[in-house]
């Protein structure tokens, strides 16, 4: 044991549940199993695996099994501890040289969870696995039911910080997470990104000698950017124009995902073998263009937001909000309408870009803040439309003219509307390609 930890007992032999499989355990919930065994929190177990042992305040899924700065730093420590050799198979080690930070797809402080799993729960034998932390992965592997991230009876999401004894029941009104859920059927997409997911949790479960290298996923880009012409890249095509500029940013796994779609392959092997992952498998008549978004994926908010900007794309009126504004008024991150569309979110920064420089983008920042606020405040007045005069002079003493106050007062209308729808259609995408009868292979 390090004697500089400040830990009382060195840590239980506890063995990693499901080494080498997509069900591989996740490393934050052994550590949950750890901090039981030893009758303490998963705070104090990591902090005394850290060297730096303030940096732990919120146990999250990021903090252990990745994408976070300090997650190799805690699962190396733990290691020293004597926790399991292979605990980095129960988490992103592999991919952590490609990953970007928070590239999981899921909010790494709440928890998903199968209710079936939870209603037939066994201290023994049962085990969260790391695949319920990916935000693609629709159904528990098991028993084919969809994965629950709230409470049914409150609504209340659960934190992944929740010790082991009380993570079956909610942490605000104690009810059971557990009940028997029914199978349910998920189209061809979904069905191949499960697969997908299935497919790369192997690879980090697979306790491989080394990561991936991040050379592996440059090679990978470059190769796909150069056998790119003629074909049609649609969300692919900001990677396609940043390789040809020199500038490879790291990929979230909503994008390897992508990726494998559009070279139809498994995306295991196109991370291992780039000079294969480069080539395409499948008719590029035939291919997906880009993963289409998923009501069950997104929620309401991401999926009213990207609707909104495919409008704005094809309307561009006079003004538009800044990106700034909109992921505000959703309250939603930006990263989150990257996820869902990247190729109308690129489009809309360059858009709002050429609208003006920073004093402009400020003013309308300024401005949208103003009308969004006063559309807000009287939305539920019979007669709220008679109050856009004390608005639009609101915007204009912001150095605006009526014009320009007049459009944005339209605009924002506009964004309190579909704020307030939570529809979507995935037959509305351009994205996929007629015949997908590859994905079942």
């Amino acid at each position: 044991m390090n004697a500089s930890a400040s830990f009382w007992c060195p840590l239980p032999p506890l063995e990693l549940r499901g080494v080498g499989q997509p069900d591989v355990e996740s490393a934050l919930y052994y550590v949950q199993r750890l901090a039981a065994a030893c009758n303490t929190s998963a705070a104090s177990i990591l902090r005394a695996s850290c060297k730096n042992a303030s940096n732990v305040r919120i146990v999250s899924s990021a903090s252990v099994c990745g994408q976070s700065p300090e997650f190799v730093d805690r699962i190396e420590g733990l290691q020293r501890l004597g926790a399991s050799e292979y605990l980095k198979c129960g988490s992103f080690w592999a991919l952590k040289d490609v990953l970007a930070i928070r590239a999981i797809g899921w909010d790494s402080n709440r928890r998903r969870w199968c209710p079936t799993c939870f209603f037939n729960w066994s201290e023994e034998s049962s085990y969260e696995p790391l695949i319920w932390s990916l935000g693609l992965q629709l159904r528990c592997r098991w028993h084919g039911c969809l994965l629950v991230e709230k409470c049914v009876r409150c609504g209340s999401s659960q934190p992944a910080a929740s010790t082991l004894r009380k993570r079956l029941s909610c942490w605000k009104c104690r009810a059971a997470l557990g009940y028997r859920a029914p199978a349910e059927e998920v189209d061809t997409h979904e069905r191949w990104q499960e697969r997908q997911c299935a497919s790369l949790i192997a690879l980090c479960s697979s306790n491989l000698p080394e990561p991936v290298k991040w050379n592996n996923y440059v090679d990978l880009i470059r190769g796909i950017s150069d056998g790119v012409d003629g074909r049609e890249t649609h969300g692919l095509r900001w990677l396609v124009n940043n390789s040809r500029r020199g500038v490879v940013y790291r990929p979230t796994i909503n994008t390897l995902v992508s990726l494998a779609a559009f070279q139809g392959m498994d995306i295991r092997e196109m991370l291992l073998d780039p000079a294969y992952g480069s080539t395409p498998l499948i008719d590029p008549e035939r291919a997906f263009r880009w993963l289409p978004p998923s009501k069950r994926l997104f929620s309401p908010r991401v999926l009213s937001a990207v609707r909104y900007i495919a409008s704005v794309l094809r309307r561009e009126p006079p003004v538009i909000p800044p990106p700034g504004i909109i992921s505000t008024f959703f309250a939603i991150r930006s990263e989150m309408m990257i996820e869902a569309d990247p190729m109308a979110y690129a489009k809309y920064v360059t858009l709002s870009k050429s609208r003006g420089g920073a004093a402009h983008q400020w003013r309308l920042r300024n401005a949208f803040r103003v009308a969004l606020a006063g559309i807000d405040r009287k939305r539920d007045k019979p007669t709220w439309r008679t109050t856009m005069p004390p608005i639009l002079c609101s915007l204009g003493s912001r150095g605006l003219d009526p014009v320009t106050a007049d459009s944005i007062v339209r605009e924002a209308l506009r964004l309190e509307a579909y704020r307030l729808r939570s529809k979507w259609h995935i037959g509305d995408s351009r994205h996929v390609a007629q015949s997908t009868a590859w994905l079942s292979g």
